[in-house]
């Protein structure tokens, strides 16, 4: 979209040629800006659900996945002999998962960081786009906001960021205990 006014006809192109606003009435004129301001707003909305369904979907996953890695980590660990020589690959085993569900923890916390990273750059060209297109500016004084700020989206992320977090600790503190 042009940095030209969502209510200003486009330009034509060849001196010759009538625009595309020629012998439409302003309400008119005014009516399909509108449509056009909703379009734009629609696209950015859906797109911030997109990247926050997806947020959610990885926060899922890694709990789903967690928690058969902690049970089973846990059935190794009741399994293991104090002393790890009689019984070497349950002591591996159980080592080994708990680096497996470490690492897991990992892309799933930089999937949702790269999540909020797109959903703030959203926010903000739809914010520059308010200051560029009239129309658009007016439709947002109407409609709700594209996605809660401050302290909502911070308790709303919290779950998102806080799960990888809180397993990233459980895993490391098991690698220190079992390894000490």
């Amino acid at each position: 979209m042009s940095q030209t006014s969502l209510l200003e006809p486009p330009p034509s192109r060849r001196a010759g040629e009538r625009s595309a606003g020629a012998g439409v009435s302003p309400v008119e004129r005014y009516a399909m800006n509108l449509a056009d301001a909703r379009a734009i707003y629609d696209a950015f909305r859906r797109q911030i659900e997109h990247e926050d369904n997806l947020m959610t979907s990885r926060a899922s996953w890694l709990f789903m996945a967690q928690s058969f890695f902690v049970v089973a980590y846990s059935i190794l660990h009741q399994l293991a002999p104090p002393d790890s020589a009689t019984q070497p690959v349950t002591a591996l085993l159980t080592h080994a998962l708990a680096i497996v569900g470490l690492l897991a923890c990992l892309p799933i916390l930089m999937s949702v960081m790269a999540a909020s990273n797109v959903m703030r750059n959203l926010r903000d060209a739809f914010d520059q786009k308010c200051r560029v297109e009239p129309a658009l500016a007016r439709l947002t004084t109407d409609y709700p906001a594209l996605q809660p700020t401050g302290r909502s989206l911070l308790l709303g992320r919290c779950p998102a960021v806080a799960l990888p977090v809180l397993f990233l600790a459980f895993w490391a503190t098991m690698l220190i205990a079992t390894v000490l």
